[in-house]
């Protein structure tokens, strides 16, 4: 399978100084509300077509939310282009994040479905 992670709703990797920790949950937004994410690094999400839920995306576009505020790097595969064309704009202007790469994969073959992986990183805040 060439990215095994795309059939997973969310996965988080909390790295420390010589190994991580992966959660899997049903949803960002239950992730987050749970504080799965609080300490995280990188932040996987593979929302369905209608792209990330409200109140994740909020999350993601404040910078100092602390439900994820650590997380200084976003993989977001989409499979609904209206909607990551909506919200990347979205998690740039409001978020500060940059986009350092994103790629389409025809993982349907005789389909015109393409799935879109996107990583964007932010730089962490400076504490208080």
């Amino acid at each position: 399978m060439l990215f095994p992670f795309l059939i997973l709703r969310v996965w988080i990797l909390q790295s420390s100084s010589s190994s991580f920790d992966v959660h899997q949950v049903g949803s960002a937004a239950d992730a987050l509300r749970a504080g799965e994410a609080e300490g995280a690094d990188i932040l996987i999400v593979d929302p369905p077509r209608k792209g990330l839920e409200p109140d994740v995306l909020a999350c993601l576009c404040d910078p100092s939310d602390p439900q994820a505020d650590s997380v200084h790097t976003l993989v977001y595969v989409s499979c609904g282009f209206d909607a990551l064309a909506w919200q990347l704009p979205q998690l740039v202007e409001h978020g500060g994040w940059r986009l350092d790469h994103s790629e389409g994969f025809a993982l349907f073959p005789g389909s015109d479905h393409i799935e879109i992986l996107c990583v964007l990183r932010r730089t962490p805040l400076a504490p208080n």
